[in-house]
């Protein structure tokens, strides 16, 4: 791996490992789930990479899995199946997406879209499905919670990471400068109203419009 891609694969894994653990921390201790987990970043980290690391790698998303999800309090067992459904859905994520070697993830054409939609819905299936009969195994939970809560959460950790590193359509913002601005200041103020309360999920995604 050369030096540039080690770097930015030594970055992510970091990125991983810290908000891997703060979402299983950040989880209510009387539940039965382990928050938004993010995965998204695990598939970015995989399918970012030269092809021969990328075995090697999920190899480590499923260790550093393991050990956020054991150490954020969950069980062995639960820790050990809930992380093999993490790997399981970063590979259908990355063999969906494609196949090239550490290039940019490209969200331009209709193709793309369609393609990073499937990557992101089957992604939820496969951690939804793997999530139920762990909890099945285990007695962990109820199985149809645990399924779709986890379900739910990983397709959208897929859903608004993976963007985030990938290239998109270039285009000029919709709002003039003083009305973004305006934007900014909003979800300043918004985005701690909605992302502090511990009693429900977070609910930041909902400022995002007020960006357009």
């Amino acid at each position: 791996m050369k030096g540039s891609a080690g770097v930015r694969v030594s970055a992510l894994l970091v990125l991983l490992g810290v908000l891997g653990f703060a979402a299983v921390a950040a989880a209510p201790a009387d539940g039965h789930v382990i928050g938004i987990w993010p995965t998204g970043l695990a598939t970015v980290l995989v399918l970012t990479a030269d092809r021969r690391w990328r075995t090697p790698l999920l190899l480590v998303v499923l260790a550093f899995a393991m050990t956020t999800i054991w150490a954020g309090g969950r069980p062995p067992d639960v820790a050990l199946g809930f992380s093999a459904g993490i790997a399981l859905e970063t590979l259908v994520a990355v063999r969906i997406l494609g196949g090239r070697d550490h290039r940019p993830i490209r969200i331009v054409g209709d193709a793309d879209l369609v393609r990073y939609l499937l990557a992101t819905g089957a992604a939820g299936l496969v951690a939804g499905g793997s999530a139920f009969l762990t909890a099945v195994v285990t007695g962990w939970g109820t199985p149809w919670f645990v399924g779709l809560a986890i379900g739910v959460a990983h397709c959208a950790s897929q859903l608004c990471v993976i963007p985030i590193f990938a290239q998109l359509p270039l285009h000029g913002a919709v709002a003039r400068a003083p009305e973004r601005v305006v934007q900014w200041l909003v979800v300043l103020v918004v985005v701690p109203v909605v992302f502090v309360p511990r009693d429900f999920p977070s609910l930041t995604f909902v400022v995002i419009p007020l960006l357009a």
